[in-house]
Order: structure tokens, then sequence, then C-alpha cells
């Protein structure tokens, strides 16, 4: 006998643009539950991200996020008032366990929000604290790993060995990350699976799909390529 199923898609980097919303809805619009892995806006705040996520809500009505490094800081608070806040915070989703930290590394403070690998240590434990001993759990960050496919640009890796040592540590069964653009794809750390499905705009999603608290489907999928 089969067991419960759950459907997660996992979209990142809005930057302000509602481009696919209704196209993702159309080919997804089954999902339990919509992540959204940082960069809900542009520079924008409180205000900008929620006119993105009401029109989001009509269409996916279970959204949890966390804020990226262009998400100015009081939009935590939006997203926790909201009861969609997976910064520093952890919970359980029908036997599976969801923890998440946004924001990217410290890069001068050219963008809105910037952590240091301790700020990000500390907001992953302390979300993983809010997870029952023995369950499995998902990670849902906005800055990826270091030392992946997901972390690399020109100059080389720019991912967070705290996220990294986390994974390595306690081995979440999938982390979903974006920030980086033009790192969309999918990689394993220790056995873990990673993936970034890119930008929105430009087509990409991850859809996952688990069964008794076990992953048994993880894909990136284009809404583009679907029209």
């Amino acid at each position: 006998m089969r067991g419960r199923r759950m459907k997660l898609v996992t979209i990142s980097d809005l930057h302000g643009s509602t481009t696919g919303f209704y196209e993702l809805a159309s080919q997804e619009g089954d999902a339990d539950w919509l992540f959204i892995s940082g960069d809900i806006t542009h520079f924008g705040g409180p205000r900008e991200a929620a006119d993105l996520i009401a029109e989001l809500r009509l269409l996916f009505p279970n959204i949890l996020a966390v804020p990226g490094n262009c998400d100015h800081p009081d939009t935590v608070e939006y997203l926790r008032r909201q009861g969609m806040n997976l910064h520093g915070e952890g919970r359980v989703l029908d036997g599976v366990g969801v923890i998440g930290a946004g924001g990217g590394l410290f890069a001068g403070g050219h963008t809105l929000l910037e952590l240091g690998e301790e700020a990000f240590e500390d907001l992953l434990k302390g979300a993983l604290k809010q997870v029952p001993d023995g369950v499995p759990f998902l990670m849902l960050v906005h800055n990826p790993p270091y030392g992946t496919q997901l972390d690399r640009v020109h100059r080389g890796h720019v991912g967070s060995r705290a996220i990294r040592q986390l994974i390595e540590t306690h081995h979440p069964l999938v982390c979903f990350s974006g920030h980086i653009h033009e790192a969309t794809g999918t990689d394993r750390l220790n056995g873990t699976l990673l993936a970034n499905p890119g930008p929105l705009r430009q087509g990409g999603y991850v859809v996952t799909e688990l069964e008794d608290g076990q992953v048994v489907h993880v894909e990136i999928r284009n809404w583009r390529e679907s029209k």
C-alpha cells in the first residue's frame, strides 16, 4: 500500500518579477507546498514582498520562504507575521522537517541582507533545534554551500562553508538554494542532493516528491519549455 505522498515546488530569485507565476501554477498547481529560496524582491522591503506573495498565494496557498541578499532585512518579520518564514526557523510538514536560512555571504555591504559564516551557523543550528531528533529534513537556503557545482562563478567558489558543514554533519535529504543565477542545476554532497532552480523568470523550478519521509523524485523543470 502506497504511503502518504507530498509534492513540493521550489522557486528562487524572483527579483520583483511575477513572470512565470501563472504558467507555473498551470503545470504544478497540485503542489502541497511552494518554497521560495530568496530574492523575492529586487532591493525591496516588506511592501514589495507582500505584493508578490499576495499574487502567489492566489495560486499556491501554502508557502514557506527565506529572504535573499536583495531583500531588506525587515522582510523577515513580514514573512514571520504571515506564518511562512524559514529564516532561522524549522518546522515539520507531514513527517518531514524543513529548516532555513536566507541572505547571502558578506560582500562588502553592496546588497541588503549579507551575513557572516557565524550567522549562518547560528541560524541553521537554531532552526534544526525546532525539528525533533530523528525526523528526516530538508534545507531551504539562499546562499549555496561551498565547493559544489551550485556555488561556482567565473572567479571560483563563493558558497558558504557553514552551510556546507551543516550538510556534512546532519545529512538533510535535499538542500535547495538560489543566489548564483549561472549555477542552475543539481549536485550531491555526502549523500545530500543539492538543487538550484535558477531565476523563475528564466523558467526554472524544482519539483520534489516525497513518500513516507523519503525523497522519491527530484527534478528541475522549466515552465518556458513546457508552454
